[in-house]
């Protein structure tokens, strides 16, 4: 019976002796080869946030951070503190968007049984030497799990699942599931998007849906897998230059199939665009960063502090999954938000269908 309930990424703690199992192989001139598993007597699944750290004091002071009397002033802090070594300029969304992307919202289901995902599908484009990848790899580290997939050579079978020989038999097969099933509640970062091959967005077109499954129908074996995890999804511009050109579309710029394009909730596009006070002050922060930095060797057994001005890592991956734990956002519940995200997608959709009058409606 617990075996029809489990499912890809689950946290379990399992109950039982673990065995070796030989294997019998198929030439008499192979070595013997053996297999361990475990004959459980009980498996209990549990809860994501059971994998955060049990801190009474962290969950106190994130507590008092989201406290109506100065919420503002800390969930400012909160947003500075995405990745607080990469600068960005006052007003920047790109760590409001990144802390959005962690945050997500609970999945639904409508009244004629249709899923409704709850975690967001992000993009980002930029020009080389933006910090994509290691503002991705700060929400990857923030989240209870995340895995990082990058180069055009990793398989379709390691990033959404497939089928697999069984080791030790040539004959028989198994299904596997792929860094975006195994990796649960968390987060998967997909880098050098532009690289991918054809039935890389091919095989991600049905797990980036709204439905987020995977189905895997193969030498006899068939099976579908309901995913719960976000995707940030991160590319290059595919020009000669490696610049984003403007003036063309996303498409243009990066090759990636418009039914990939249509399942991203946001799509950033960050452009490395000379400046002489942007550049010093990018400078002057990439130094203060270093004065701030302690050797390796003296950070071994010791607790990071909190400063003024960021909250430190273990703050951040308490506070967001304090809030996945506790906040059910529902953006039907607010006028406000809707009048302004039907203004935004009335104007989407009409840039998006026809070519822009001038260079001042193509940037905005």
């Amino acid at each position: 019976f617990i075996l029809d309930k489990l499912q890809w990424g689950d946290y379990v703690s399992i109950c039982g002796v673990v065995r070796i199992k030989e294997i019998i192989t198929r030439n008499e001139l192979e070595k013997p080869l053996s297999q361990i598993y475990i004959d459980c007597s009980s498996i209990e699944i549990k809860t994501e946030s059971a994998l955060a750290e049990d801190d009474a004091d962290m969950r106190e002071l994130v507590k008092d951070a989201i406290d109506p009397a100065h919420e503002d002033r800390d969930f400012i802090k909160v947003i500075d503190s995405i990745a607080p070594s990469i600068h960005v300029e006052a007003g920047d969304i790109v760590k409001k968007a990144l802390l959005l992307l962690l945050l997500g919202s609970p999945a639904r289901t409508r009244a004629d049984g249709t899923p409704h995902r709850g975690e967001i599908n992000a993009l980002m484009i930029g020009d080389p030497g933006t910090a994509k990848t290691s503002l991705a790899l700060y929400c990857k580290q923030v989240r209870s799990r995340g895995i990082y997939n990058s180069g055009e050579m990793s398989s379709i079978v390691g990033l959404v699942g497939g089928v697999m020989q069984t080791p030790g038999d040539k004959h028989t097969t198994r299904i596997v599931g792929g860094a975006m099933g195994m990796v649960g509640d968390g987060i998967v970062v997909i880098d050098e998007g532009e690289k991918r091959p054809k039935e890389h967005f091919a095989a991600l077109s049905e797990p980036l849906g709204e439905a987020q499954t995977v189905t895997i129908r193969k030498t006899g074996l068939s099976r579908e897998q309901r995913l719960k995890c976000s995707t940030l999804m991160l590319a290059n511009p595919n020009t000669l230059n490696m610049r984003y050109d403007p003036r063309l579309d996303i498409y243009s710029n990066t090759k990636i199939p418009n039914n990939i394009l249509q399942r991203m909730d946001w799509t950033l596009i960050v452009r490395d665009i000379p400046d002489k006070a942007r550049d010093e002050a990018k400078f002057d922060h990439f130094v203060d960063s270093l004065k701030t930095a302690s050797m390796n060797k003296d950070r071994e057994g010791k607790q990071m502090k909190f400063d003024k001005d960021h909250y430190p890592v273990a703050f951040v991956k308490h506070y967001i999954q304090y809030a996945r734990d506790n906040f059910n956002p529902d953006m039907t519940k607010s006028p406000e938000a809707l009048a302004v995200m039907k203004r935004w997608y009335s104007r989407y959709r009409k840039l998006n269908i026809r070519v822009p009058k001038d260079d001042k409606e193509r940037e905005t």
